[in-house]
């Protein structure tokens, strides 16, 4: 149900739909495995509505497993799908971008209750995600919205709203590297750490706004490693906006536009 060829070849643009059928692992699996070759492969206008995974670690509808290809996946949606390692959709070791599609209300009963990208080890592939909403998903797990395993992730012109993590990152969790861009990530949950974004290791935050998000502790973002912020907006996250790796930051004159400088010293400075 989809059409792969080499990049020199302009592959065919495809849609589908999957809803409510119940699988042994996945319901959907583009594969590919070619050797010395770069092969893209596109999924466009597809809907997966209520799929349901029966095995870990599997998502519930899409999983993406392509060697040495771009995948890209546009105008899709994905609703009410319940999976182990992703609840909707599990990308593995290669590049992507997701574009104006939704994930909402998929349930992961692992990590990544809207999606999980990224393999356990090797170089981070990059994965770019334009004009997408996360809303209203869980994760019994890590990553309310999205898990990004080992990767770089980019969050663009996006919406992380409403997302709940039974343990870190109610919105995001990442362990590589984030970039948020002109995004807002609001009103997500996490129990543990993190409400809106739980940072690992490096973070970027530029044009980003995080509002009312919560959690026992860092209710706005948790950061592990310096990060880099420019017109950062927060305000209203609970009990605080933003916590270190060396313990609570100190927040000074908001809104944005901003600049963030966090030190083991000083902790996070929010100034105009």
């Amino acid at each position: 149900a989809s059409d792969c060829g080499p990049q020199s070849e302009l592959p065919s643009v495809i849609s589908s739909t999957l809803s409510n059928a119940n699988a042994q692992g996945y319901d959907f699996l583009l594969e590919l495995m070619k050797e010395n070759l770069q092969f893209s492969c596109t999924l466009d206008g597809a809907t997966f509505n209520g799929n349901v995974a029966q095995a870990s670690p599997f998502p519930g509808a899409l999983y993406v497993t392509l060697d040495n290809a771009l995948f890209t996946l546009t105008d899709s949606s994905f609703d009410a799908n319940q999976g182990f390692a992703g609840g909707a959709m599990r990308i593995g070791n290669n590049e992507s971008l997701v574009r104006a599609t939704t994930f909402t209300g998929n349930h992961a009963a692992e990590d990544g209750g809207g999606v999980f990208v990224g393999p356990s080890s090797g170089a981070p592939p990059n994965f770019r995600f334009e004009d997408v909403t996360l809303a209203f998903n869980s994760a019994d797990g890590n990553g309310g919205g999205m898990y990004a395993h080992w990767a770089n992730a980019e969050l663009v012109d996006s919406q992380v709203t409403g997302n709940t993590a039974g343990l870190d990152g109610g919105g995001v969790h990442t362990r590589n590297s984030l970039v948020l861009t002109d995004s807002n990530v609001e009103d997500n949950v996490a129990s543990g750490i993190g409400g809106g974004v739980y940072a690992n290791r490096f973070l970027t935050l530029d044009g980003a706004s995080l509002t009312g998000n919560t959690a026992a502790s860092a209710g706005g973002f948790y950061w592990s490693i310096v990060p880099a912020a420019s017109d950062l907006f927060m305000g209203g996250n609970t009990p605080d906006d933003i916590f270190g790796s060396c313990g609570p930051a100190t927040v000074v004159s908001t809104p944005a536009p901003s600049s963030l400088a966090c030190d083991c010293a000083s902790g996070c400075i929010v100034a105009p």
